[in-house]
């Protein structure tokens, strides 16, 4: 009976302990993965920032009494971007279950602890439990400034220069991330890439470099479009956990110039009568005056020629000679007198004979017709 009684008391007790986990605060266990890597693994590498990453927390129910309302609380990561296959309502006795979350990089280094909670079921008490986890985000950047003589950048207003003159073009190169860059490349339109040697150049974040380029300027209007490039020394960690090199980063701008011919050798052209550079003029009939010749033939109405200088073109001219600064003459030029007395007469005559003819008809005609009536008259 003794035994009988040992044995039952035994079998009493067995059934009321728990199996391993129990249904205490440490019944539930968390484990937290970033890109497969678990724990803090992933901080051996680094990740770009704003790339995605894939955070995995696995979730273990070690007790025989089931979890209800789960939760995972992390500071990285919103709850509504978590999603558990299965849900949270209720993870059963001995059970586990994935819950995933894919989220944007940020900048710095991401080391946190993530926490998960729940209660059990039949006892009402609460469970949790925590993990590490976290990655290393870096911001890689460029930026290039291309300056044309020193002015705009903006193509639309493009600075002046002497054809055949020297174009000083200037790149500045800026590391604008927080990591080091090297390979630096530079590419212009204009230039290629000879004359800058960037290649040598490692620029640690904040730093810049600037190369300085002097071509001949051209003929017309010329668009410079230059791309720097540079690449991160960093082994990247990808959302499948994949190992890669860092990509390379770029920045582009444009700048521009304009070549025009020297002012000496720009034609005038234009009918701009009186602002001419001296010893230049044209037109029809022309009377340059402006201790000089002129000269030309060609169409009546007149036009001045430049001072000091020759007045060339078509039609008649009269172009006394003087001394002293010239003058652009406007409008016709009165003629010189060609004598004086009788033969001025005459000239003034000309233009007043039909006059002349009209008052005979009107007024010396009867007359003389009156006079013959007069003298047949007094014949008889």
């Amino acid at each position: 009976m003794a035994a009988t009684g040992v044995h039952a008391t035994v079998a009493v007790h067995a059934a009321t302990v728990p199996r391993e986990g129990g249904a205490g605060p440490h019944s539930l266990g968390l484990s937290v993965a970033t890109d497969t890597l678990p724990g803090t693994a992933a901080t051996r590498y680094a990740v770009p920032a704003a790339a995605p990453v894939v955070v995995r927390y696995t979730l273990v129910n070690d007790s025989e009494a089931g979890i209800l309302n789960l939760r995972i609380t992390d500071p990285d990561v919103p709850d509504a971007a978590i999603s558990c296959a299965g849900g949270t309502a209720l993870l059963p006795p001995l059970a586990s279950r994935t819950c995933t979350a894919t989220v944007p990089a940020a900048d710095g280094s991401r080391v946190r602890t993530v926490h998960a909670s729940g209660t059990l079921a039949w006892f009402g008490t609460e469970t949790t439990a925590s993990a590490a986890t976290g990655y290393v985000g870096y911001q890689a950047s460029l930026n290039v400034q291309e300056l044309v003589a020193g002015g705009s950048t903006d193509p639309s207003k493009p600075d002046s220069l002497t054809v055949g003159a020297p174009v000083p073009i200037s790149y500045q190169i800026t590391n604008t991330g927080d990591v080091p860059l090297d390979a630096l490349t530079l590419h212009s339109t204009l230039n290629g890439t000879g004359g800058c040697p960037t290649s040598a150049q490692t620029l640690a974040p904040g730093a810049h470099v600037v190369c300085t380029l002097a071509p001949h300027a051209a003929t017309g209007l010329h668009v410079d479009t230059v791309v720097a490039s540079a690449t991160p020394q960093l082994t990247v960690l990808s959302g499948n956990g994949g190992l890669a090199a860092a990509p390379p980063v770029q920045a582009s701008d444009q700048g521009a110039y304009i070549g025009v011919a020297p002012a000496s050798a720009v034609p005038v052209t234009g009918a701009d009568h009186g602002n001419r550079p001296a010893g230049v003029s044209h037109g029809g009939s022309a009377s340059a005056a402006a201790g000089g010749t002129g000269h030309g033939s060609g169409g009546a109405g007149g036009s001045s020629g430049g001072d000091g200088g020759i007045g060339a073109g078509g039609g008649s001219s009269s172009a006394p000679q003087q001394t002293g600064p010239g003058l652009a003459l406007k409008g016709r030029v009165p003629e010189a007198r060609a004598g004086a007395g009788f033969p001025l007469l005459l000239r003034h005559a000309r233009h007043s004979l039909p006059w002349l003819m009209l008052v005979f008809l009107v007024v010396l005609v009867p007359v003389i017709v009156r006079l013959a009536r007069g003298n047949s008259s007094a014949g008889r």
